[in-house]
């Protein structure tokens, strides 16, 4: 039930107001002075829905409740609507330049009171669905944490900026993706891609992941960096995004391919990263260094249908008791800027860990015999 508060200090235009509220299905609350009103909703923490104010009144005038609620509660958006004898035009400017939002004169007309207390509940109703569909909005593009501090680190002339000591990141592409684009429409590419993507952003909200960016076909996502102290299930989340990425394409038919799913490939790696919000339009919490860099390559580098993960993400696994992940070594593989790095595939029944196998076996063999 809306609340609305009465200030007045003649008891009978507080039973007036009463009288013609309540009928209306608000409940009224009411007290005689400036002073008692903040005792009130200090006392109970909360404000009400709207405030009648009195203009005159004694110890505090109501231009002088306004103002002082406008200091004490900076980010209320309380409508005020003042109530007065006098309508002149100066007195309205004083009580808008106060904080009032609005204006009805005594004796008290009905009809007037209710409509303007109505159409200052709608303008308010309005403003928090806007701010409640902007926060959701912001969800979409930033973690919680991050949020909370933005607007504090905008005040402040700020950026947001952390250091996350161990987190995991995850990339993924599909498979002969420059081929496929050619074979096809421009727009059914955008079905497709948004199909996969739409899948793939419901498998973050179930795994906990942060979906960073999209760039083509390419897939961005991190775990960890909930908050100042790392996740402990980090790289074991990632890689069950990975494998419930791989099991959703399998259900999105290849164009001009005999039906033929599609295809991708997906690389994790795991170690510290600086992240900090980007932009100012669609802001973005993006995240910057070696370890971003050596995910990439794990994906780049891994084989289709398969789940790619460096040494530091495999030992992360191992050191859950549960071990809910088996890997295998893929042996040593030059990374571009890395150079010799041993890499691992994970070994299920959902990925094609044989097949990657027996590929990193023949191009090793390869190198081999190439080198004698």
């Amino acid at each position: 039930q809306v609340e609305i508060f009465c200030v007045d200090d003649d008891a009978i235009n507080l039973m007036v107001l009463q009288g013609l509220l309540q009928p209306e299905g608000f409940r009224v609350e009411t007290c005689n002075s400036g002073p008692e009103f903040f005792d009130v909703v200090g006392s109970r923490g909360y404000l009400p829905d709207l405030l009648l104010l009195d203009v005159m009144m004694p110890v505090m005038s109501g231009h002088e409740v306004c103002q002082q609620l406008r200091l004490l509660y900076p980010t209320t958006r309380l409508p005020v609507i003042m109530i007065s004898a006098n309508a002149g035009k100066m007195s309205i400017i004083e009580g808008l330049e106060a904080g009032c939002n609005d204006y009805v004169t005594k004796p008290f007309d009905r009809a007037e009171l209710v409509i303007t207390t109505q159409l200052r509940l709608k303008s308010l109703w309005r403003l928090e669905l806007d701010r409640a569909q902007e926060l959701g909005l912001l969800r979409r593009m930033l973690p919680d944490h991050v949020i909370s501090r933005l607007k504090v680190a905008e005040a402040e002339g700020m950026g947001v900026v952390d250091r996350h000591e161990c987190v995991s990141v995850l990339f993924s592409d599909v498979v002969e993706y420059t081929s496929l684009a050619a074979s096809i429409s421009n727009e059914q590419l955008v079905s497709l891609l948004n199909r996969m993507f739409a899948g793939f952003d419901d498998l973050c909200d179930r795994h906990g992941c942060y979906k960073v960016e999209t760039v083509g076909d390419a897939y961005m996502v991190v775990t960890g960096h909930e908050g100042p102290v790392a996740s402990e299930d980090h790289a074991q989340r990632a890689v069950a995004m990975a494998l419930d990425m791989i099991d959703h394409v399998r259900s999105i038919e290849r164009p001009n391919a005999d039906g033929a799913s599609l295809q991708i490939r997906v690389g994790v790696n795991s170690g510290p990263v600086v992240a900090g919000v980007v932009g100012k339009k669609m802001p973005r919490y993006c995240f910057f260094g070696d370890t971003v860099n050596t995910a990439s390559r794990m994906e780049s580098n891994g084989f289709p249908m398969n789940c790619t993960v460096s040494a530091s993400t495999k030992e992360l696994l191992d050191a859950d008791p549960s071990r809910p992940y088996d890997t295998i070594s893929l042996g040593h593989r030059r990374i571009k800027g890395k150079g010799d790095m041993e890499v691992f595939t994970v070994k299920t029944e959902r990925t094609d860990w044989t097949m990657a196998l027996e590929h990193a076996a023949g191009a090793a063999a390869a190198a081999s015999s190439s080198s004698l």
